[in-house]
């Protein structure tokens, strides 16, 4: 699996279509050369190490690590956005307030898990 694949299945939990993949590649390529060698290395080791890049990028985000990750996955959510298969990832055509409620909850209560997991997965990485 390439790094399109695993950033868009971390966020999406699907598979990234061959248009998406093609214009997150173009334009990978041209925000990667702007780093250094020491962060492309840093993003590399985590592409091969973590396979919960989503807890990864959430805890890199906060706490100023791993800014290509950060990025990519920037990348990948501005892209994605574009797309007529992801329509239903934005846009919420249901009005359910209770079922929102819930999902807020939820949401909060995963991104706190999440956040966990990365602080972790964080330490990991930096010891690899």
């Amino acid at each position: 699996m390439d790094e399109a694949e695993k950033i868009f299945r971390s966020i999406f939990k699907s598979q990234i279509s061959l248009p998406l993949r093609e214009n997150f590649d173009r334009a990978s390529k041209v925000f990667t050369a702007a780093y250094s060698k020491e962060d492309i290395d840093a993003y590399n080791r985590a592409l091969e190490k973590i396979s919960d890049l989503e807890a990864l990028e959430f805890a890199s985000r906060y706490r100023n690590r791993l800014p290509l990750l950060v990025l990519k996955f920037k990348l990948m959510v501005y892209l994605a956005e574009t797309t007529p298969e992801n329509l239903g990832f934005y846009v919420n055509r249901k009005d359910r307030r209770l079922i929102g409620y819930i999902s807020i909850a939820y949401g909060g209560l995963r991104s706190m898990v999440k956040f966990i997991k990365g602080m972790f997965l964080l330490r990991i990485l930096k010891n690899a």
